[in-house]
Protein backbone atom coordinates (compact mmCIF):
# COMPACT_ATOMS: atom_id res chain seq x y z
CA UNK A 1 0.00 0.00 0.00
CA UNK A 2 1.14 3.62 -0.94
CA UNK A 3 0.14 6.90 0.82
CA UNK A 4 -2.31 8.54 -2.00
CA UNK A 5 -1.24 10.78 -4.81
CA UNK A 6 -0.68 14.15 -3.53
CA UNK A 7 -3.73 14.12 -0.97
CA UNK A 8 -2.80 16.37 2.24
CA UNK A 9 -4.65 17.02 5.74
CA UNK A 10 -4.16 20.14 6.81
CA UNK A 11 -5.77 20.90 10.50
CA UNK A 12 -5.65 23.98 12.26
CA UNK A 13 -5.53 24.73 15.68
CA UNK A 14 -5.60 21.26 16.71
CA UNK A 15 -5.58 21.33 20.78
CA UNK A 16 -4.28 18.25 21.84
CA UNK A 17 -5.00 19.46 25.42
CA UNK A 18 -8.77 18.59 25.12
CA UNK A 19 -10.08 14.86 24.89
CA UNK A 20 -12.81 15.85 22.10
CA UNK A 21 -9.79 17.00 19.84
CA UNK A 22 -8.31 13.51 20.85
CA UNK A 23 -11.27 11.14 20.19
CA UNK A 24 -11.93 12.98 16.96
CA UNK A 25 -8.42 12.58 15.41
CA UNK A 26 -8.81 8.95 16.29
CA UNK A 27 -11.78 8.74 13.79
CA UNK A 28 -9.91 10.91 11.31
CA UNK A 29 -7.11 8.60 11.29
CA UNK A 30 -9.27 5.87 11.09
CA UNK A 31 -10.98 6.71 8.45
CA UNK A 32 -7.39 7.66 6.94
CA UNK A 33 -5.76 4.41 7.44
CA UNK A 34 -7.11 2.50 4.26
CA UNK A 35 -5.92 5.27 2.20
CA UNK A 36 -3.06 7.24 3.95
CA UNK A 37 -2.25 10.78 2.46
CA UNK A 38 1.34 11.65 2.02
CA UNK A 39 1.25 14.36 5.02
CA UNK A 40 -0.89 15.52 8.14
CA UNK A 41 -0.23 19.51 8.65
CA UNK A 42 -0.90 20.34 11.72
CA UNK A 43 -0.71 24.07 12.46
CA UNK A 44 -0.70 25.14 16.01
CA UNK A 45 -1.97 26.53 18.58
CA UNK A 46 -1.50 23.01 19.89
CA UNK A 47 -3.14 23.89 23.04
CA UNK A 48 -6.01 25.60 23.87
CA UNK A 49 -4.09 28.45 26.21
CA UNK A 50 -1.23 30.32 25.27
CA UNK A 51 1.80 28.10 26.32
CA UNK A 52 3.47 30.12 29.16
CA UNK A 53 7.33 29.67 29.78
CA UNK A 54 7.24 27.53 32.96
CA UNK A 55 7.65 24.16 34.38
CA UNK A 56 3.83 23.09 34.32
CA UNK A 57 2.87 23.97 30.91
CA UNK A 58 6.15 22.65 29.66
CA UNK A 59 5.53 19.33 30.96
CA UNK A 60 1.86 19.52 29.66
CA UNK A 61 3.28 20.11 26.49
CA UNK A 62 5.47 17.76 26.25
CA UNK A 63 2.30 14.80 27.79
CA UNK A 64 0.29 15.99 24.97
CA UNK A 65 2.36 15.37 21.76
CA UNK A 66 3.61 12.11 23.54
CA UNK A 67 -0.47 11.25 23.82
CA UNK A 68 -0.39 12.42 20.08
CA UNK A 69 2.17 10.13 19.27
CA UNK A 70 1.02 7.19 21.18
CA UNK A 71 -2.50 7.62 18.92
CA UNK A 72 -0.17 7.83 15.70
CA UNK A 73 1.19 4.50 16.86
CA UNK A 74 -1.99 2.91 17.07
CA UNK A 75 -2.13 2.94 13.04
CA UNK A 76 1.27 2.25 11.56
CA UNK A 77 0.20 2.53 8.49
CA UNK A 78 -0.13 5.78 8.81
CA UNK A 79 2.99 6.21 10.87
CA UNK A 80 4.85 4.57 8.26
CA UNK A 81 3.44 5.74 4.89
CA UNK A 82 2.39 9.50 5.99
CA UNK A 83 4.36 12.45 6.85
CA UNK A 84 3.58 14.42 9.69
CA UNK A 85 4.36 17.99 10.06
CA UNK A 86 4.10 20.39 12.98
CA UNK A 87 3.81 24.69 12.28
CA UNK A 88 3.62 26.14 15.52
CA UNK A 89 1.83 29.18 15.82
CA UNK A 90 2.78 32.32 18.13
CA UNK A 91 1.16 30.64 20.81
CA UNK A 92 3.01 27.94 20.98
CA UNK A 93 6.60 27.16 22.53
CA UNK A 94 9.63 28.44 20.21
CA UNK A 95 11.45 31.94 19.20
CA UNK A 96 8.44 33.83 18.40
CA UNK A 97 10.78 36.49 16.62
CA UNK A 98 12.53 34.33 14.23
CA UNK A 99 10.35 34.10 10.84
CA UNK A 100 10.01 31.28 9.80
CA UNK A 101 9.73 30.10 13.10
CA UNK A 102 11.59 26.55 13.58
CA UNK A 103 9.41 23.09 13.57
CA UNK A 104 8.42 21.49 16.68
CA UNK A 105 10.22 18.27 17.38
CA UNK A 106 8.41 14.96 18.47
CA UNK A 107 9.68 11.45 19.77
CA UNK A 108 10.31 8.74 17.58
CA UNK A 109 7.47 6.74 16.69
CA UNK A 110 8.08 3.06 17.22
CA UNK A 111 8.93 0.94 14.13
Amino acid sequence: MEAQDGAVAVLSDVWLDKPKVMQALRLLFKGFSENPPLAFVFMGSFLSMPFVYNGADSIRYKECFDELADLIADFPTLARLSQFVFVPSLTDPGMSTVLPRPGIRMRALPS
